[in-house]
């Protein structure tokens, strides 16, 4: 299983050169792989397999010729050390993987982003996160990732950052998942943070009342309001009525859209699979939802002209600092409005939690039935009686 260097002189190329190849036999079984390292035969040592320094280039060319021999004894002794048989399939799997035995975990996590997030909200979590890191160790080694890191990465983000609980610990998370990549890959032989745990914490979940959704419509409905901020409120205010998230907003077409009777008169409902789940949905549009709806044209059109994140984000705050609402809205604001003031106006726990498609009613107790104090309150009176 000895890997062979040699000059594969009987295919000359026009300039009279000819290229360097590798081969390695195992299981009886032969494969060669060429170089791509030209060589003229009068420049070539056949017996130390290496190139004469009459070449001019011959430097770099012995670098890579040494590069491409360690790399396919690396792999034939690391399947020997771990007593694992090696097939000709797994070495040329390794062989022909261009980030095996690599040592930089940054490069092979941002290759790794780039191949398998396709998601544009992800892909810019995930890009910021590794930027993150890369503020704590400008470079980072395969071999430098073990506890140790953690433990020093975890003590950076809380001292230095000031990260709360949640924050640090999906920061650790996604550097698990990374990790889990480099196993996937045989980069490395097990998980450093496979038995790290990452807990999340309840956290305080700003939520509209009824006094600064009404802000924000008054707003909507103003001559000052900039066209670019009115759209993006537009879907927004849609969806503190249906507590969509913000990527079934961008999908949501009219097609969507199915038509049912209440009390004889015809209503919309949203039936569509959520993106984050992958289950059902069905949530009524009740008519000032409707309201923020524009006027269909085609069938298949998407209904609100849904603008990327940043843009969305940076809207909403001029949004609420011209409405005069004090605090930061997001999406994610607009689905707790959904719960806490549905609540709040006698709905059922089942039916929210139906509307905002979660998988089991628990989550929805826990995220809203101990949020609004107003709604504790109106409860608590009833010992008043």
């Amino acid at each position: 299983m000895i890997p062979k260097i040699y000059l594969r002189t009987d295919r000359t190329k026009m300039n009279g050169n000819c290229v360097v190849y590798l081969s390695i036999i195992i299981n009886r079984q032969r494969k060669v792989y060429s170089l791509n390292i030209e060589v003229s035969p009068e420049n070539w040592d056949g017996k130390n397999c290496k190139v004469y320094k009459k070449d001019f280039k011959h430097e770099i060319k012995n670098k890579l010729i040494t590069h491409f021999k360690s790399k396919a004894e690396n792999i034939l002794t690391k399947s020997i050390l771990s007593d694992k048989k090696i097939t000709l399939s797994d070495f040329d799997n390794c062989f022909t993987n261009n980030l095996y035995g690599s040592v930089d975990f940054y490069e092979f996590v941002k290759n790794e982003i780039e191949i398998r997030v396709k998601n544009s909200e992800t892909h810019r979590t995930y890009v910021t996160q590794l930027s993150k890191m890369k503020q704590f160790k400008k470079e980072l080694l395969f071999s430098e990732i073990n506890k140790q890191f953690i433990a020093d990465y975890k003590d950076y983000m809380i001292k230095v950052l000031k990260n709360v609980p949640n924050t640090y610990h999906k920061s650790i998370s996604m550097l698990k998942t990374f990790a889990n990549w480099a196993v996937e890959k045989e980069l490395i032989e097990k998980n450093p943070f496979a038995d790290v745990k990452t807990p999340k914490e309840p956290g305080k979940r700003d939520f509209l009342n009824v006094i600064e959704v009404k802000k924000l419509e008054n707003f909507y409905n103003s001559d000052s309001i900039n066209p670019g901020v009115k759209n993006v409120l537009r879907y927004f205010l849609f969806t503190c009525y249906t507590g969509l998230r913000f990527q079934d907003v961008l999908n949501l077409k009219y097609s969507d859209l199915k038509k049912e009777l209440y009390k004889g008169k015809e209503f919309s409902i949203i039936s569509i699979q959520m993106h984050k789940t992958g289950l059902p949905v069905d949530i009524p549009i009740i008519p000032k939802a409707a309201a923020y709806m524009p006027k269909m044209i085609s069938i298949n059109q998407k209904i609100f002209n849904v603008k990327t994140g940043t843009t969305t984000r940076k809207h909403l705050e001029t949004a609420a600092n011209l409405a005069g609402v004090s605090k930061h809205i997001t999406f994610h604001v607009a689905r707790y409005t959904v719960g806490t003031t549905g609540l709040e106006n006698g709905i059922t726990i089942e039916t929210i939690s139906d509307i905002l498609g979660h998988t089991d009613i628990t989550i929805t107790k826990r995220l809203y039935a101990k949020t609004d104090n107003t709604f504790k309150y109106k409860e608590m009176l009833k010992f008043e009686d």
